[in-house]
């Protein structure tokens, strides 16, 4: 299926990105005689007399010779990464549009719990429109790549909708709902510990079932019944509340 092979290779870019190994800084690292530590790039040393260091920023520092313990050139010094997210519990209200042969949508709230070793679990409810109004009911797992504030993920669902549409007299037709699952990739940007910016890109499916009532010379009546399956391209976008 074309939307398929479109998220396989958006994960494989992301992926690959990801397999590459943790980034090191190089930099002159000068240690003092009190403990304390400068990194940055030395610009001059006088020996004897001081050592000049510019720091992050642009900032330039003059060490007396008589404070500095001993300096290394071109220290390795690791990329830091922010410690991973506590256990919380999260609440992701969200808005979904689903595009295709026609174009739908939906707003979701899914609450959900975050575990130490990047993954998270939880259940979603909302209101949706696939040709009809429907009350999605799901659970969804979540696994973040990264701890940082910015972190790629991949997410699963799958539920089932309950039709919220009411059957028309005139037609005696009766709306059901259906299964829902629901695949894909995102993005997630923490603003503090609390927060966050979260948006993905992913297959939606959904089930209905539409049943029609007639009434054959007002006599007999019989039923027909339709299943319509609907195939979608999802985009979503919210703000994450811990």
């Amino acid at each position: 299926m074309k939307i398929l092979r479109i998220i396989i290779l958006i994960a494989t870019i992301i992926a690959s990105g990801l397999a590459s190994p943790a980034q090191q800084v190089s930099k002159d690292a000068v240690y003092l005689g009190n403990g304390s530590i400068l990194r940055g790039r030395i610009i001059e040393n006088v020996v004897g007399d001081y050592v000049k260091i510019e720091m992050v920023g642009s900032n330039i520092l003059v060490i007396p010779e008589k404070e500095i313990d001993h300096i290394i050139f071109r220290e390795k010094a690791p990329v830091m990464q922010k410690d991973a997210k506590s256990d919380g519990v999260e609440v992701f209200p969200a808005i979904s549009f689903y595009g295709g042969s026609d174009f739908n949508s939906g707003f979701t709230v899914i609450t959900s719990f975050r575990f130490p070793c990047r993954l998270s679990a939880g259940a979603g409810i909302g209101a949706e429109w696939f040709k009809t109004a429907g009350l999605p009911v799901f659970v969804e797992g979540k696994y973040h790549f990264l701890n940082g504030s910015l972190s790629p993920f991949i997410y699963a669902q799958g539920g089932y909708t309950l039709a919220l549409a009411k059957g028309q007299d005139d037609q005696y037709t009766d709306y059901h709902g259906g299964p829902l699952l629901g695949a894909g990739i995102g993005l997630r940007k923490d603003f503090t510990g609390r927060n966050a910016f979260v948006f993905s890109l992913g297959y939606r499916f959904q089930q209905t079932r539409t049943v029609y009532d007639h009434y054959y010379w007002y006599s007999s009546e019989y039923k027909t019944e339709r299943i319509d399956r609907y195939n979608r391209l999802a985009f979503t976008v919210g703000f994450l509340f811990n």
